[in-house]
């Protein structure tokens, strides 16, 4: 199995995913639940980007991000039907025209989100804890965009292998799929696993769950985080030396 594929976004063409609630399955959380996911911008002005929003102002969720004067954020809101609130992680850096992993793990219980870039655990903002608890609602799910009535906060990168699940993921998962950089693939029928999405030339889920996506106007790009095939000459030069080796010995 390889990863010959991500998705392209452009802001400038308003071009994001999304599923409709109705379409969707396992997606509407009212517990731990968590989100990875493979990003590199392409742009490295200031910027506030909504990767995934299922939020309603009220129920639901989105999670985004904000580079604003050398700070950088990563933002989880959830509502519980009557109120929202914000939670945040800081990566130490993100860095334009480079791929980064992203996971981000939200508790419940302790009403609190936890995040890693790269399989390395970013600062959590000690106020942030507590506050409302999350309740799903009836809402699509965007992935780049905010479906407001103008579109804003639009994603303009690559995104690959997105991955989300309903437990909380902790920091050993989270380095056992960063991986060192060299990443991983999933069956589909991983436990917890309520929707991954590898961006191979389509936006189906694998999981049984078929949460696939409807694509607006998103392309597809060569350039891959990790796993992308040995070029084309590779496996002949393989053969070549497998075949010296065997004449010598």
């Amino acid at each position: 199995m390889f990863n010959t594929k991500s998705a392209k976004f452009e802001s400038a063409s308003s071009q994001y995913l999304s599923i409709a609630h109705e379409d969707q399955s396992g997606l509407d959380f009212s517990n731990d639940f968590s989100v990875s996911f493979w990003f590199k911008f392409t742009t490295g002005d200031d910027c506030y980007i909504r990767f995934f929003d299922k939020f309603d102002s009220l129920f639901g969720w989105h999670i985004y991000y904000n580079y604003t004067g050398g700070h950088h954020t990563f933002y989880l809101r959830v509502g519980n039907g009557s109120g929202s609130a914000g939670h945040s992680v800081y990566p130490a850096s993100i860095t334009n025209g480079e791929w980064a992993h992203i996971q981000l793990s939200w508790d419940q219980s302790a009403r609190r989100l936890y995040g890693w870039k790269n399989g390395v655990a970013m600062s959590t903002d000690p106020d942030r804890g507590g506050g409302e608890y999350l309740v799903g609602g009836s809402v699509d799910l965007n992935i780049g965009y905010y479906d407001g009535a103008t579109p804003v906060n639009i994603f303009n990168g690559l995104m690959d292998e997105v991955c989300i699940w309903n437990d909380f993921r902790t920091s050993g998962e989270a380095a056992a799929e960063y991986n060192s950089g060299d990443g991983v693939y999933y069956n589909g029928d991983e436990a917890g696993l309520k929707a991954y999405w590898r961006m191979e030339d389509d936006f189906l889920d694998t999981t049984a769950n078929d949460n696939d996506l409807t694509n607006h106007s998103c392309a597809f790009s060569d350039d891959v985080p990790f796993g992308a095939p040995p070029s084309a000459d590779f496996i002949p030069k393989i053969y070549i030396l497998l075949l010296i080796l065997t004449l010598i010995l």
